[in-house]
């Protein structure tokens, strides 16, 4: 706001021979350089939180395991290749961020992160996940999508806290048995791009919100059709269906994406007269 004499706030801090104290603070902040992964390691213990995204980082060395306060590790936008055993010394990280790297793998210690509620590990070369990650029984968001994977382990479904699931774009098949162990109402639900040609019969069991299952192979969502829980949303654009079960149709609450699939136009005619809201 100007003064009577025209002048703002920001002039008179810009033109001040003596700056402000709040001045100074904003200035303080403003040249903060980021802390380094060297510079946290002088002081392990005293670290809660440690931002090392888009640091060029190619390696990070066993000595991260010394950091074993850290309940926030962002390691975004690097070219780690590898995560050291010592990653799973950090027991009471509660979020972990990893996308954007060049992970091909991940070590089996990760599977001690008994704390970590959020992992993100998408945009990498990952093929497949080690068993030790379904003991990530406290995970509630769990993003492993733009991968390479071609399966998911058995026991997947162990992380049965997972309300935030997304494995859109990697090489999918099918999707575990354990799946269906799923306990919370999984909110956003997210497989699509893969190669799924069925769903397991243990779908049913999850409560959905939203399911994104678009740009696969699927042919029939019979099992989906068993379920009791509401769905609002649920997009099966680009799949193979031929038939969608009266019980899916008859939700009239649920946003239904059934486009590029090859139904006859008989069938065309008898979903749209059990539901005339369906987009095809």
């Amino acid at each position: 706001m100007a003064d009577k004499y025209g002048e703002t706030i920001e002039d008179v801090l810009n033109t001040s021979s003596k700056k402000s104290f709040w001045q100074k603070i904003k200035d303080s902040f403003s040249k903060k350089k980021p802390l380094t992964l060297e510079k946290a390691l002088e002081d392990p213990l005293k670290h809660w939180k440690l931002d090392l995204t888009g640091q060029g980082l190619t390696e990070l060395p066993e000595t991260i395991g010394e950091l074993k306060n850290l309940e926030f590790l962002y390691l975004s936008k690097n070219q780690l290749a590898k995560l050291p055993d010592a990653i799973g010394n950090l027991t009471k990280l509660d979020t972990l961020t990893l996308e954007n790297n060049v992970l091909s793998s991940l070590p089996d210690t990760i599977g001690n992160l008994s704390k970590l509620t959020d992992i993100n590990i998408s945009d990498n070369q990952l093929e497949t996940l080690p068993d030790a990650i379904c003991k990530l029984t406290s995970v509630t968001s769990f993003d492993a999508s733009n991968n390479k994977l071609n399966n998911l382990p058995v026991n997947f479904g162990n992380m049965h806290q997972i309300q935030v699931l997304s494995l859109y774009n990697n090489q999918l098949t099918h999707l575990p048995d354990s799946i269906g162990q799923l306990k919370e109402t999984v909110k956003h639900f997210n497989i699509s791009n893969n190669k799924l040609k069925t769903l397991p019969d243990t779908i049913h069991k999850i409560a959905f919100e939203d399911i994104y299952l678009s740009k696969n192979e699927i042919e029939n969502i019979d099992s989906l059709g068993k379920s009791n829980y509401r769905i609002d949303q649920l997009d099966l654009q680009k799949n193979k269906l031929t038939r969608i079960p009266d019980s899916i149709l008859k939700r009239s609450n649920l946003y239904l994406d059934l486009q590029d699939n090859p139904f006859s136009d008989e069938e065309k005619e008898r979903m749209e007269a059990i539901n005339s809201g369906i987009k095809l």
